[in-house]
């Protein structure tokens, strides 16, 4: 559940181990996510792997962010991901404002919270 992050804006990253895209992208979320402010937070899901591939990616990749596992697609289908990588972002009250399909870079994601941020009157 993102209730425990209410107030904040939730960067929601769909990836999977196998996706070569994904492993390009992860670096850069970890970089946003050392970089950024306690106003965003953003969580990595993996999408149906094994855990222990799932493990072994985010060691690679060097993030320590929050994780979550969707096993069974729950989430992704809750978000309707039509494809990996995925990413989406809810408001601080937790309503979807970004769905950006693919890559997004450290610059993207960025920019897109500090616009919001900047916009929102109550953020």
């Amino acid at each position: 559940s993102t209730a425990t992050y209410r107030g904040r804006y939730v960067v929601l990253n769909f990836w999977a181990s196998s996706c070569a895209i994904c492993t390009t992208e992860l670096p850069g979320l970890q970089r946003a996510h050392t970089s950024g402010d306690s106003q965003s937070v953003i969580i990595g899901i993996d999408v149906s792997d094994p855990t222990s591939a799932a493990l072994s990616f985010i060691a690679r990749a060097g993030a320590t962010y929050p994780m979550l596992a969707d096993t069974s697609g729950t989430a992704a289908g809750l978000f309707e991901i039509p494809g990996l990588p995925y990413t989406v972002i809810l408001d601080p009250k937790g309503k979807v404002v970004v769905r950006h399909p693919g890559a997004i870079t450290t610059e993207q994601l960025e920019y897109l919270l500090q616009t919001m941020e900047t916009e929102d009157p109550n953020g």
